[in-house]
């Protein structure tokens, strides 16, 4: 059996698969119900005081400005709302989820995710276009990478020489991934996150968040906005912690995404506050 198979198999049994947090799927649930409020979120934090506690000192924190302490989920709602309250909570829960292996900086890792995932909000509003599935936007942005953390997870030294040779040679990671292994961390993230079931469109915007870019018209798919964001971290030098070399956008690229390169600077300033804000939350966790 290769590399591949191996993979692929081990991911459809999900014996050492680690478990999306019950905190997390919950959530998701009830970012799915048009009904669902505040009091919903405060009830699946309310038998988690590690998390909540996390929570609240984000909260607290002079990132997230506000002058007035928050000592209750209730008033951090009303400092974030309740879908970016809703986003904090399921970014505090995942954190520790994976604990790195050696290869991937995981602090750096996380970084990157949460960077990206509050950059793809900021896709709709510089690419011009409405975002398809835009409430899932942020998730999809949290666990675009997650294949990376698999794929150590499940072969420990031999992704260590993929990272390596894909350093050594200056290479993309995602082509030593695929010349070494037969697969690549977005194709393996795509496939678990379908097993933790997870929305298709979610699991789809990580199998394809590689795959080159081609220009289409209407609402932006979940998927580009996703690439975008990648390629935007990725340009501010937002690494994924394993040290490989990082893909610059193209002017081609800018063109075909339909960026107004003279919102450049504006889009940067935005990014550095992101940058301050996700260090918080890990610095938090």
């Amino acid at each position: 059996m290769g590399f591949r198979e191996e993979i692929i198999k081990r991911v459809e049994k999900a014996t050492d698969l680690p478990p999306l947090p019950g905190v997390f799927l919950k959530l998701d649930k009830i970012m799915a119900d048009n009904n669902s409020s505040a009091t919903d979120i405060a009830s699946v934090m309310r038998d988690d005081v590690a998390l909540t506690a996390r929570v609240l000192r984000v909260a607290n924190s002079a990132a997230f400005g506000g002058t007035i302490k928050i000592t209750s989920v209730s008033q951090a709602v009303a400092r974030f709302g309740f879908r970016q309250l809703a986003d904090l909570v399921k970014s505090m829960s995942l954190l520790g989820l994976f604990k790195g292996g050696g290869s991937v900086d995981i602090k750096q890792f996380w970084l990157h995710s949460l960077c990206v995932a509050s950059t793809s909000e900021l896709a709709p509003r510089y690419l011009g276009r409405m975002a398809q599935n835009s409430e899932s936007l942020f998730t999809a942005g949290l666990l675009h990478d997650v294949g990376i953390l698999v794929m150590e997870l499940f072969t420990g030294d031999l992704y260590r020489s993929v990272v390596t040779m894909s350093v050594d040679t200056n290479q993309p990671l995602l082509q030593t991934e695929k010349k070494l292994m037969q697969i690549d961390h977005a194709e393996v993230g795509g496939l678990v996150l379908a097993k933790w079931g997870i929305p298709e469109v979610i699991a789809d915007a990580a199998a394809r968040h590689h795959t080159p870019f081609k220009p289409s018209e209407g609402a932006l798919p979940l998927s580009d906005a996703i690439q975008f964001a990648n390629l935007i971290c990725n340009d501010n030098g937002i690494a994924n912690g394993t040290g490989t070399v990082l893909a610059k956008i193209t002017e081609a690229e800018w063109s075909e995404f339909s960026f107004q390169t003279a919102n450049l600077p504006s889009l940067k300033e935005e990014i550095q506050k992101v940058v301050v804000r996700c260090s918080s939350m890990l610095a938090a966790s």
